[in-house]
Parts: structure tokens; C-alpha cells; sequence
């Protein structure tokens, strides 16, 4: 198992675009990217590619300076129940990758993978 980026989670710029992607309604919508990562490594991350409780727990305690909630208690809810359906794509390339799936996904994939 390659372990996620740690505290990706305080991110909160990039987090807080994945979230305006489940906002807005898009975030199902399919994309490629291109990963530095090869296509063993990408395949070995996405196989336990989920968000574990103590992460969950870290997202439902983040607030602005008034202690307001930054994130919606939907899109936490969403990663709670988070199933990978991202594809990997061979590129022949050994250095890069390029992965395929919903825009949300995508998204998630760039604030957690260690490498990228």
C-alpha cells in the first residue's frame, strides 16, 4: 500500500475546488491527466485509494476564523463513501501516466498523491 500525501487535508485551496466541483454539479463529468508517476505505481495507489475515518474526522473539524464549517457536510459524506473509478492508461512511457475519470476524482488524486 503507498500511503497518501500526509494532511492533504490542509490544502485548503486545492480542497477547496474539489469542493466547488461537487457543488457545482460537474464533478461526474470525465477528464484525463497526465501523472509523473508510472503505471505500476499509479495502479498500486489507486487499488487503496480512500479517505479513512481520522481523515474524515480532520475534514468536519475545519474552519474559517469565525468557526464556521469550511465544507459541506455533503461533500464530507461524499468521500466517506468515496469508490475509486478512475482508469489508468498505458502511455509506453515509464515516467508518466495518464489517468482517466470523473473531474471530482481527478481533483482528489492531485491533493493526495504523494508524488505529483
Amino acid at each position: 500500500m503507498i500511503p497518501k500525501r500526509e494532511k492533504w487535508y490542509a490544502d485548503l485551496p486545492e480542497l477547496l475546488k474539489a469542493e466547488a466541483l461537487w457543488q457545482s454539479g460537474t464533478y461526474n463529468e470525465t477528464a484525463c491527466r497526465e501523472v509523473h508517476v508510472s503505471k505500476t505505481y499509479l495502479t498500486d495507489f489507486l487499488r487503496d485509494f480512500y479517505f479513512n475515518e481520522q481523515e474524515i474526522q480532520c475534514l468536519f473539524h475545519l474552519t474559517d476564523s469565525h468557526g464556521k464549517f469550511l465544507l459541506h457536510e455533503s461533500f464530507i459524506n461524499y468521500l466517506q463513501r468515496f469508490s475509486s473509478r478512475l482508469e489508468v492508461n498505458d502511455t509506453g512511457n515509464d515516467q508518466f501516466t495518464t489517468v482517466c475519470g470523473p473531474v471530482l476524482q481527478l481533483a482528489l488524486l492531485k491533493l493526495v498523491l504523494p508524488v505529483i
